[in-house]
């Protein structure tokens, strides 16, 4: 029974030191204790058990509080007043806590106690140092029992909760402080908990001098946050241990930092500290194979980074991606082609430091120096490497579509397609604009390449519709929609774009983006925007998943009402092989047709897919390549890669210039690695009908008795035949040689 006796008193000092000291963490475990039965009667059974084993603990604190008064202050003490008080404060702050007393407000309530807003199972003995537990409590128990402490306690409805207050001082943190000090005054050291946080201002002191000292770092454990989870006034040298022992621990710093951020209110000290840990280690990069790996040490970062980060952190961490990007290209050559960018992004960063005001701008700006001095250094060394060797440089991109970096130098042609756009955007009344043709002629391409191309007083903003066509809900579809918008316009505007509101969107998603369109035009009152749909067809997917039709109608909306926003539809099907509904939408558009290059934007794409490409071609070559490609600029570009690779497997690629017939005995290599574009353009672009057609002239050689209109459509709108004096003929001849094999 004695032994049962201490262990009651053992746990109800130790829930004292819960309810003061670790708040966060103990609602946790009444969570983790109450999650299938959270309701009112199971948080009245908790309270209840709760005050009858909290008030044992404080009336042993007051009585050993009220032996003591009278030799520190030579006066009685009121023992009933303290023990009312007392009474009053562990009731009404565990109900509180428990909510049972909803509705009351107590905006101050456990003050002292740093937040004592939570209860505990009565009994449940939890897993910390008894001895710490009953030396904090009988700290706290010096700030229960002076003059006025059931005065002050009564009056803020026990704001100051367990711990108490005096209405003149807090004789926890000053025995000796007179009590004519005010009780604002009073109030004021309480609730920022003075009387607490020096006797841990001076741990912290004996842990940083024991530190220096003696070179080793204490463990984070030992940190007062540990024992105290409402520490409010700041505590010195903590960022800079932090920092410190990341280097030392990584995984106990990082622990510690989720500690700070989910069980303290050290929420800002936790993220200074991630942010400075980041500026520190990026500024210790001294050699071109570090750059390229230092990103990969902050995968506990959240991405995007929250705004509290410096805009110079993120895009030096991008910087690395695209380094390492970079150093595990396929080719030195390529290593060379994409240092380019993180090189102009690092002098671009620089440029943006000038106007930084952050704290940390001058190391960003000093560490955003030297890895420039770092990349140019490496793409210098790649470049001699590329000098002293005798392949060919593998420039022929056949895969996606070029980004507006890799653009500059591959991309060919299509000026009509840009002068086009640009004059109808800029007249007084734009119409919608429908940009088509057929698979990877460069629509893409263009259409990222196109804020290069353009006037400066309209603002081309790119939407990939085949990825928002994966969402299943409308408000999904919408926030998609949205960041598009954000990204393209940070990527090739400088232009920051606050995003629309997550909870508008999830309740009313069209509405909202009509009316973040008129925010957008606010950032830029003389400015008019081009919203180009790549894949505009796949709007047609959700239309038909969700039978709503919503996102035309939004479409619809923008065009009719917002004069300053210009819509264009990139797609590879006419008006005529769409759905009814989009005639509405469509039916005014102004075309513009997409076909192949012209003969000299495919020589020049031939012989010159970037600078410098070494002369490797005759005239005769030039021309068989075109026979086959017959212009098409993804033909061309697939072509060349395999080209490239044959060549390169030769003892000495730059000796012997191709021939045509090197060309003609790669061409079922071609076939094979563009497999993906054959079987697309022969299953997906055109119909069964149009294969029929197809096959009778393979088979047959002719077409007779096929109507002149069905053939019309596969000369013009498809591509895929011509006509030469009364026969017909493939306008491909690589294509050709697939379709074959499917019929034959």
């Amino acid at each position: 029974m004695v032994s049962g006796f201490v262990q009651y008193l053992k746990d109800s000092f130790l829930l004292v030191y819960w309810l003061v000291f670790k708040p966060i963490s103990f609602k946790r475990k009444y969570n983790a204790l109450t999650e299938q039965n959270d309701n009112r009667k199971t948080r009245l059974k908790y309270t209840v058990q709760a005050i009858a084993q909290a008030l044992p603990a404080m009336l042993i604190i007051v009585g050993i509080v009220g032996c003591l008064y009278p030799f520190f202050t030579a006066k009685s003490f009121d023992w009933f007043r303290a023990a009312f008080g007392v009474a009053v404060a562990v009731a009404v702050t565990v109900a509180v806590a428990f909510g049972v007393a909803g509705g009351v407000a107590l905006s101050v309530a456990f003050g002292v106690a740093g937040g004592v807003t939570l209860s505990v199972v009565g009994g449940v003995a939890f897993d910390v140092a008894k001895d710490v537990a009953v030396g904090v409590a009988f700290g706290v128990a010096l700030s229960v029992a002076f003059d006025g402490a059931v005065g002050v306690a009564l009056g803020v409805a026990v704001g100051v909760g367990i711990a108490g207050v005096t209405s003149g001082v807090t004789s926890g943190v000053t025995v000796g402080v007179t009590s004519g000090v005010t009780s604002g005054v009073a109030s004021v050291l309480v609730v920022l908990r003075v009387h607490l946080w020096l006797p841990e201002l001076d741990w912290i002191a004996f842990l940083y001098g024991r530190q220096i000292l003696s070179g080793t770092s204490p463990s984070l454990t030992l940190l007062p946050f540990y024992y105290d989870e409402q520490i409010i006034l700041p505590l010195p040298f903590l960022e800079k241990w932090l920092i410190q022992n990341y280097d030392r621990s990584p995984n106990q710093t990082l622990k510690t930092l989720d500690y700070l951020t989910n069980s303290t209110n050290q929420q800002k000290l936790a993220a200074k500290a991630r942010i400075s840990i980041v500026v520190e280690s990026l500024s210790r990069v001294q050699n071109f194979s570090q750059l390229t790996t230092i990103h990969q040490q902050f995968t506990w970062l959240p991405n995007p980074l929250p705004a509290e980060f410096d805009s110079g952190i993120a895009e030096l961490l991008e910087i690395s991606q695209d380094s390492r990007a970079a150093e595990t290209a396929t080719s030195a050559y390529r290593t060379v082609e994409l240092l380019n960018r993180p090189i102009q992004r690092l002098t671009d960063l620089q440029k943006a430091l000038a106007f930084n005001k952050s704290r940390h701008r001058l190391s960003l700006g000093q560490t955003s120096q030297r890895w420039l001095s770092l990349l140019t250094t490496a793409q210098e060394n790649y470049r001699q490497q590329t000098s002293s060797t005798a392949e060919i440089p593998q420039a022929y991109v056949a895969g996606n579509s070029l980004s507006p970096d890799d653009a500059q130098e591959r991309f060919k042609g299509r000026q009509d397609i840009f002068q086009q756009i640009e004059t109808i955007s800029l007249s007084p009344s734009p119409p919608v604009l429908l940009l088509y043709g057929g698979r990877r002629t460069g629509k893409t391409s263009s259409l990222k390449y196109l804020p290069q191309k353009v006037d400066s007083s309209f603002i081309p903003l790119l939407v990939d519709l085949q990825g928002t066509a994966l969402s299943e809900q409308m408000s999904s579809f919408a926030q998609t929609f949205a960041d598009q918008i954000i990204i393209f316009a940070r990527n090739n505007h400088r232009l920051n774009i606050p995003s629309p509101s997550p909870e508008s969107l999830n309740r009313d998603p069209f509405p909202t983006l009509l009316k973040w369109f008129e925010e957008i035009e606010n950032l830029k009152p003389h400015k008019r925007f081009l919203l180009c749909l790549d894949e505009f067809e796949r709007l047609s997917e959700v239309i038909n998943a969700t039978n709503n039709k919503a996102p035309l109608n939004f479409l619809r909306s923008v065009m009719q009402n917002n004069q300053r926003w210009i819509l264009l539809f990139s797609g590879s099907h006419t008006l005529d092989e769409l759905e009814p509904y989009w005639n509405d939408a469509l039916i005014n558009a102004q075309s513009l047709r997409m076909t192949y290059l012209h003969r000299n934007e495919a020589i020049d794409l031939i012989r010159h897919p970037i600078q410098k490409f070494p002369d490797i071609y005759s005239d005769e070559t030039v021309e068989r390549i075109l026979y086959w490609t017959n212009c098409q600029p993804y033909l061309i570009q697939l072509l060349g890669t395999v080209l490239v690779d044959e060549l390169n497997n030769r003892s000495d690629p730059l000796s012997q210039r191709p021939t045509p017939d090197d060309i003609d005995q790669i061409i079922p290599k071609v076939r094979d690695r563009g497999i993906n574009y054959f079987r697309e353009l022969w299953k997906n672009t055109i119909t069964a009908e149009q294969r029929k057609i197809l096959s009778q002239l393979i088979t047959e050689g002719h077409l007779e008795n096929i109507p002149k209109h069905k053939i019309k459509t596969l000369i013009e709108d498809k591509e895929i035949l011509i006509k030469t004096n009364d026969h017909y003929a493939f306008q491909v001849p690589l294509a050709e040689t697939y379709f074959r094999q499917q019929v034959e």
